[in-house]
């Protein structure tokens, strides 16, 4: 059982998460957990995160570094376990920026893989999950995420890429400050 978006009602979170918590103790669900867009607002709340079964969370390259951040923190705090990620493609795989960006540099050498392909590996990496959940009606990017799913991506890379996203979002956030001066 996932209570999707906890974000958006902040404050019945903690109630929620005890309540999911007891149909899992009485047999009524097998697991529980919840699924954040954006877990920011729940890491502001001045009380503990219970620890839930699982947790599911956006992933990919579309993925900015506060979010990002904000997962790191999230697993830390509640002591997740089992990570799940969502929307690689932030509900976009036909965006024009697929065929722009080449994925396949996550890739491990000598592994081939389209865009999207490439895209869907990346996203079990960034941020590290176990599953990844899409949502597709087109019968092509299915076939595609499901051999995306198969390839391995460089733990090098993606230490770099996460590197440059903190670094950027440290740049940006220093050059917002001096504008607001």
């Amino acid at each position: 059982m996932l209570l999707h978006n906890p974000e958006s009602s902040v404050e019945g979170f903690a109630c929620a998460c005890t309540v999911l918590r007891e149909m899992r103790d009485a047999g009524l669900c097998k697991n529980w957990g919840f699924s954040t867009w954006d877990p920011r607002r729940l890491l502001e709340a001045h009380w503990a995160i219970p620890r839930p079964d699982v947790v599911m969370v956006r992933a990919g390259l579309t993925v900015s570094a506060a979010i990002l951040n904000a997962v790191d923190e999230l697993v830390d705090r509640a002591e997740i376990t089992e990570l799940w990620g969502m929307a690689p493609f932030a509900g976009k795989a036909d965006d024009s920026i697929w065929q722009t960006v080449d994925t396949s540099t996550f890739l491990l050498p000598g592994q081939q893989g389209g865009a999207l392909q490439a895209g869907v590996a990346t996203a079990f990496a960034i941020p590290k999950v176990t599953r990844l959940a899409v949502g597709t009606s087109v019968v092509e990017h299915l076939a595609e995420a499901v051999c995306g799913s198969r390839l391995e991506v460089s733990t090098e890379r993606v230490t770099e890429y996460r590197a440059l996203l903190r670094e950027r979002a440290t740049v940006s956030a220093r050059a917002l400050s001096r504008k607001e001066r």
